[in-house]
């Protein structure tokens, strides 16, 4: 499936109770590629079987939510070790201060790398244009919930798997010219809760009205992007009457539009599978067979990647079953095209809308 993309995985650190207290926080170091310097981020946390966290790429991708996998990690004597993926891990000595790592980053080449433990007044922030909440919903669940501003309708953004509504950091402000514009991080990422159950698809679905309901928006528009397909095909085919519209970036694949001709043809391998976290295996077995969707609709195909005939072949089932679709194919562009081209997105999204009475 297209919209596979990692989510942050937790890991186990195996340390002393005083060592673990000492080490919790956001530590940062810029790795110098020789090419270009790469702020890396290691956000640790205190949780009930011990700590946990993420390693962000700060400058390689606009998601200040979504954290890079990382396959162990642990400390003995001071020594850290992390092993992020089979060919790159880090691996460092603690300061006698606990405040700095110095290590090297091995990549095929060693790189030093030293992580310093941020305060508050000098970590990295993100400096998108927005407020966040966070909105309960299914009773006990809290979900971010970013809010860009703008007048007009509203428009609330859905990011595919593995990332958070930080995806449209840059997109989302210039959508707030014209409109009123919210993002969702649904559960199980970013800085949403991760309950162990919940993730089917339209228990999703029932999640982002539920946001839609405490913030008392009416009719809004949805835009989402890979899976969040099955989110917006949830609504559309259950409660039409909610939104004004739907808007698929690259997204309308068999997860939101089932044809039987065309089939799973973007289902993982189970090789794929057996891979997955937990939440995004649980997200994938919640699919449904969505083929009635009832309101206004613009379908965009990213075909540059992946199998074409495929995406082709889904495009025009799509098109003919779900006669109120606009339906664009764009031959050459990647499924994160709305972030490598920006303008294309924004001038497809701002002229569908225009089209909604």
């Amino acid at each position: 499936m297209k919209s596979l993309i990692a989510s942050a995985i937790v890991f186990t650190f195996i340390v002393s109770g005083l060592l673990a207290q000492d080490i919790s926080g956001t530590w940062q170091g810029t790795l110098d590629t020789g090419v270009a310097k790469v702020r890396l981020a290691l956000r640790i946390h205190n949780t009930s079987n011990g700590l946990s966290g993420t390693l962000l790429n700060i400058d390689q991708t606009p998601d200040w939510g979504a954290g890079t996998p990382l396959e162990s990690i642990s400390i003995s004597d001071r020594t850290l070790r992390i092993k992020i993926s089979p060919d790159i891990t880090f691996q460092g000595t603690l300061n006698a201060d606990m405040k700095s790592v110095d290590g090297s980053w091995i990549q095929g080449r060693t790189v030093p790398l030293k992580f310093e433990h941020a305060k508050p007044e000098t970590e990295w922030q993100d400096t998108s244009s927005h407020n966040t909440r966070f909105v309960t919903v299914n009773g006990n669940v809290q979900l971010e919930v970013l809010d860009w501003g703008g007048a007009g309708r509203p428009v609330v953004l859905l990011a595919g798997l593995g990332n958070t509504a930080h995806i449209f950091d840059a997109l989302a402000p210039k959508l707030s010219g014209a409109f009123h514009v919210y993002g969702i991080t649904r559960r199980g990422f970013g800085a949403s809760g991760s309950p162990a159950s919940g993730y089917g698809a339209d228990r999703l679905g029932d999640d982002v009205l539920e946001v839609i309901d405490t913030l008392r928006l009416s009719k809004p528009i949805l835009v989402g992007h890979s899976i969040a397909g099955q989110e917006l095909s949830s609504i559309g085919s259950r409660h039409p009457d909610r939104v004004a519209g739907l808007v698929y970036l690259d997204a309308a694949y068999s997860y939101a539009y089932y044809d039987a001709a065309v089939g799973d043809g973007d289902t993982p391998v189970p090789a794929d599978v057996a891979t997955m976290s937990p939440i995004d295996r649980a997200i994938l077995e919640g699919r449904q067979k969505y083929s009635r969707i009832q309101c206004p609709v613009l379908a965009i195909y990213a075909l540059a990647e992946g199998n074409r005939a495929a995406g082709e072949a889904q495009a025009n089932a799509f098109e003919k079953g779900v006669p109120s679709a606009r339906v664009i194919r764009l031959p050459m562009a990647r499924h994160f095209f709305f972030l490598t081209n920006e303008t294309l997105a924004l001038n497809q999204i701002n002229s569908f809308i225009a089209r909604i009475p």
